[in-house]
């Protein structure tokens, strides 16, 4: 079924655009506040509400650009419903039949946290001619890579826990990342696309010898290398916490108009 506008949502006077709009099969809430373009486009990290992040970045930029963010299936104010584990390509398809029924123009500038970080990837990748630039802010990191390298610093048990995560048992809203990051591996860089990596700084972890301060090396050098990988890359290591919209919004910023500018 091709995406459709529901009568629930709607664009205001002033540019915004809020409520619920009918993709496929399934009703999925949306927020757009102010107008420009390129249109920005959060992604929050697993489980996290949307507005969580939303908030934080609207405040910074929804008076020269449109902002966006949207609860993904089974979150929020969208349907539940959606099958499990949660693969690509139904999470890109989502997004995009999303942005197509409540009308939202393109391009866009993805900005996605943590979950969210892998995800603005997969939906790059998948639409690069809709894109205009990508934000990853502390991804999930891509499967194979990170069972190579991390998983000898981890013990027995924290492997079996990160197999469960990356499968979909293990994380809120059952993400297969293991396939989702496979699928991104198998589609190159869209040239012409500026990328911005943004990793925290080793504050993040609690102790270096915690499971975070043990694979924490293997994590810069594999998103590193990731943003490496796109032809108009960067990488910038800052900031403390995981969710460093909320930690360090100024770097969160920095990077968000990087990528405009670019």
């Amino acid at each position: 079924m091709s995406p459709s506008r529901s009568g629930s949502g709607a664009a205001a006077p002033d540019g915004s655009i809020t409520g619920t709009f009918s993709v496929g099969a399934r009703r999925l809430n949306l927020e757009c506040t102010g107008t420009g373009s390129p249109t920005v486009v959060l992604e929050a990290g697993d489980g996290v509400p949307s507005s969580e992040m939303g908030e934080v970045v609207e405040s910074e930029f929804s008076d020269r650009v449109r902002v966006c963010s949207y609860d993904r299936a089974n979150t929020g104010g969208s349907d539940s419903g959606a099958p499990l584990p949660r693969r690509h390509p139904d999470v890109v398809t989502d997004l995009h039949g999303l942005l197509a029924a409540a009308k939202v123009p393109a391009p866009y500038v993805l900005v996605g946290s943590s979950a969210g970080g892998m995800l603005v990837q997969a939906y790059a990748k998948t639409h690069p001619a809709d894109v205009a630039g990508v934000v990853a802010l502390n991804p999930v990191p891509p499967w194979d890579e990170w069972a190579e390298r991390a998983f000898p610093e981890m013990t027995a048990s924290e492997r079996d826990d990160e197999t469960a995560y990356f499968g979909g048992t293990g994380s809120s809203e059952a993400f297969d990342f293991r396939q989702i990051s496979q699928q991104i591996a198998s589609t190159p860089a869209p040239d012409g696309v500026p990328f911005h990596m943004v990793v925290s700084s080793s504050k993040q972890c609690e102790s270096p010898d915690d499971i975070c301060g043990r694979t924490y090396p293997a994590y810069v050098e594999i998103t590193k290398s990731l943003s490496e990988g796109w032809p108009q890359g960067s990488f910038t290591q800052a900031g403390a916490g995981h969710e460093l919209y909320l930690s360090d919004p100024g770097v969160v910023v920095d990077a968000i108009n990087d990528v405009l500018e670019r």
